[in-house]
């Protein structure tokens, strides 16, 4: 796949007397499944997933460059489900089927943080599961099998049947998965009311480094300002914690439609300089210019005696 990108660029940050530095990290509620791959009767059969676009009948979502086909391999949360677009290409280039896929990948949430444990790189997750396939011609049947990962590991596997396919009868599918999660360090100044985010992704390879602009609404909430597919964002305080649920218009801006766009994202901040138990980051207390230099006239003359 292309790797993913998220957006919070707006203003060049500058140096001042109370920059900080607070950790970031984001748990997408989107996971990443690979193409799999069977044979049927000495024909290659793959299989690729992309967003789900709540067509069925319609070609799945995908771009064309320089004679390669990109699917965003997206499998998304929708409602209590998790959906995806696929598309089987028989012998590398004729198309065999496509629809749609609906799994059940229960709602377990150990550590009640609102997103579930299949999403998230610190736990594991082993589970027998069961959904459907639904094809453009209209013909469907169930799916059943497992997802296994283990815990503090970004990579799981999934091993899947499709019951009373049109091509293969029972048709199994396997393959890996990756879960998407961000970490990184953001630093900010409250004399420009700027941030600065690096950050390094489960979906992507290389870090990626943007600026945003924010306010201080209280000690309590602070807002990120918009800036292209990053909407206005309030985070709200637990500690020294910072969350807010933010709804990209559009994670993975290498691909041509929205994708990965819902997130669950964290601020911590272990600055607190006065000891009041509020960081800086939403400290109002706080002075937010450097204090003035204090011009002694009288230095030079010391020194020259």
């Amino acid at each position: 796949m292309k790797y993913f990108s998220l957006v919070f660029a707006v203003l060049i940050v500058t140096s001042s007397a109370f920059a900080n530095t607070a950790s970031i990290g984001g748990i997408s509620y989107s996971i990443s499944l690979e193409k799999c791959s069977s044979y049927i009767e000495y024909h290659l059969l793959e299989t690729y997933f992309t967003t789900y676009d709540g067509n069925r009948y319609s070609m799945p979502l995908y771009d064309y460059d320089n004679g390669y086909y990109y699917y965003s391999q997206e499998l998304k949360k929708v409602g209590s489900l998790y959906k995806t677009d696929y598309l089987m290409i028989v012998d590398t280039y004729t198309v065999g089927d496509y629809g749609e896929i609906s799994l059940n990948l229960g709602s377990d949430d150990v550590n009640g943080n609102g997103i579930d444990d299949v999403c998230e790189k610190s736990m594991p997750f082993n589970k027998n599961i069961t959904g459907n396939w639904y094809s453009q011609n209209n013909t469907g049947g169930l799916i059943s099998g497992s997802l296994s990962k283990a815990a503090n590991s970004a990579i799981g596997t999934y091993s899947l049947t499709a019951h009373n396919t049109y091509y293969a009868g029972d048709m199994s599918m396997s393959g890996n998965y990756t879960v998407g999660e961000l970490s990184g360090t953001l630093d900010y100044s409250k004399t420009s009311n700027s941030i600065t985010v690096a950050y390094t992704s489960t979906l992507m390879q290389s870090e990626e480094t943007y600026e945003a602009t924010y306010d201080i609404i209280d000690e309590d909430n602070i807002r990120i300002n918009a800036v292209e597919s990053f909407p206005a964002t309030i985070f709200s305080r637990d500690g020294n914690t910072y969350t807010a649920l933010v709804e990209l218009s559009d994670g993975d801006l290498d691909t041509s439609w929205p994708d990965y766009q819902k997130w669950l994202v964290i601020i911590q901040d272990t600055n607190d300089t006065d000891g009041d138990g509020v960081p800086d980051l939403s400290d109002l207390s706080l002075p937010v210019d450097p204090p003035e230099p204090k011009f002694m006239p009288w230095l030079q003359l010391l020194l020259e005696d």
